[in-house]
């Protein structure tokens, strides 16, 4: 066999080793993992406004395009904030809370754009804030 005939089966052996179904020989496809959304509702939005977001989230969650969603309350948020601050006095002087409601939103990579543009366009959806997609940093990176 010639040195090239071997490169080739060398070759073809590996790139049939690096499928999309998982480690050789496993069979299984290892899906992505989900994309994370944050949609910040509007002070002061109606409990019927809300309400029909979380329906609108939970028939995504049926037809399979949201995996999962929470919804975090702005006393909640607060809440979470004093507790990740190293001097959560620091937020004793607010004379209003200003941490909105949020709904968290785990989606199918591949129907991102579609339930980020469709919550975005739901009343009750701060507009200025709207629906963005949570970045986890690498660890070691901060945000100045």
């Amino acid at each position: 066999m010639s040195r090239w005939a071997l490169l080739l089966l060398v070759l073809g052996a590996l790139v049939a080793g690096c499928s999309d179904d998982g480690p050789s020989g496993s069979g299984t496809a290892t899906a992505p993992p989900p994309a994370s959304l944050s949609a910040y509702l509007e002070a002061g939005v109606s409990a019927t406004e809300r309400e029909a977001i979380a329906g609108r989230l939970e028939a995504m969650t049926v037809d399979g395009r949201v995996v999962s969603y929470s919804y975090l309350s702005a006393e909640d948020g607060l809440a979470e904030l004093r507790g990740r601050l190293d001097d959560p006095s620091i937020l004793d002087d607010l004379t209003a809370n200003p941490v909105p409601a949020v709904f968290r939103i785990e989606v199918v990579p591949s129907a991102l754009g579609g339930v980020t543009r469709e919550i975005a366009a739901m009343p009750g959806i701060d507009p200025e804030l709207g629906v963005q997609e949570d970045v986890e940093l690498p660890p070691g990176v901060t945000v100045p």
